[in-house]
């Protein structure tokens, strides 16, 4: 198949995919770095699982202050996916103190991750 997304399998078959990050994504990631940094404590996580949030947080901050690593930001945006999700989750179901930022969080990390 060419110039498809699908790829038939074979056993010497692979793919190459690059990431990159339109100006509309590295402002929603931008945004996301901000909501986040603001209301993490809000999020009911472990100890822990705060202390890998806000390191991730920091990875972002620290691609999108320079030119970014798209690897590097994925990386950092899945790993900060798996910590949050299920807390976002209840928090944008729930009457939380701030839905809307919740639910934005949660739709940009879905994108974006």
């Amino acid at each position: 198949m060419n110039h498809s997304p699908m790829q038939q399998g074979g056993v010497h078959s692979t793919q190459h995919q690059t990431v990159t990050y339109g100006q509309t994504d590295l402002a929603d990631l931008n945004r996301l770095v901000a909501e986040l940094t603001t209301h993490l404590d809000e999020l009911p996580l472990q100890p822990a699982q705060r202390r890998k949030a806000g390191a991730q947080i920091e990875t972002l901050k620290a691609q999108l202050s320079d030119e970014p690593d798209a690897v590097i930001i994925r990386q950092a945006g899945r790993t900060l996916r798996n910590i949050t999700e299920g807390a976002i989750g209840s928090l944008a179901a729930s009457a939380a103190t701030q839905p809307s930022v919740w639910t934005w969080v949660h739709e940009v990390i879905q994108r974006l991750f």
